[in-house]
């Protein structure tokens, strides 16, 4: 690296020193650095990089400078030719990103969703919740308690089930029992496996 700034004997180069090395204008770089170092750009103060940031924005920035240094057609082809495979490949990186992102979003979203035996029983192709609750019943899975459904203790503790509390126009408050994903995922589980 051309200009050194030791600190801990790291060799470090500003924001003008990589601009010139890649031959690109620093505003260039400073994109980058604020896309993958954003911690790194204060107001007034003289930014350094060291040679791991080097390289990280390096393999991110496209080969402009070697396009200016193509001179015959064929050269600028083949270079037009290079940044159109590294485009594609960017972009495919970035595609696979945004979708890991928003399948970790959507998972997320769906963590705090309980259903109703209703629902569950309209999963199963059921005709009410009564037959889900008979079945599940059977399986000795629940048992009923004051005209209540309740999970045997083997079940009980496995977060399978939520209380969810509405107040009616009454002022009434009822209770209702829903099932947890997880909960759900068990009954769906040893239904279809019956």
């Amino acid at each position: 690296m051309s200009k050194e700034l030791s600190l801990f004997g790291e060799k470090r180069m500003t924001v003008k020193e990589v601009a010139e090395a890649f031959g690109v204008d620093p505003e260039s770089i400073k994109w980058h650095i604020r896309k993958e170092f954003p911690e790194l750009l204060k107001n007034g103060i003289q930014t350094y990089l060291n040679e791991e940031q080097v390289t990280v924005i390096k393999k991110k920035m496209i080969p402009t400078s070697q396009l200016v240094a193509a001179t015959t057609d064929f050269e600028m082809m083949e270079q037009a030719k290079n940044v159109m495979a590294w485009l594609s490949r960017k972009y495919e990186e970035e595609k696979t990103a945004r979708v890991e992102a928003e399948r970790k979003n959507a998972v997320l979203m769906h963590v705090s969703k309980t259903y109703t035996a209703t629902e569950i029983a309209k999963e199963l192709n059921m005709k009410s919740a009564n037959e889900l609750n008979r079945k599940l019943s059977e399986l000795k899975v629940q048992y009923k308690q004051n005209d209540t459904w309740v999970l045997y203790a083997a079940f009980s503790t496995l977060g399978y089930t939520e209380i969810k509390q509405t107040v009616l126009d009454s002022g009434k408050v009822v209770y209702d029992r829903h099932f947890t994903q997880d909960g759900r995922k068990f009954i769906l589980d040893i239904l279809r496996n019956k």
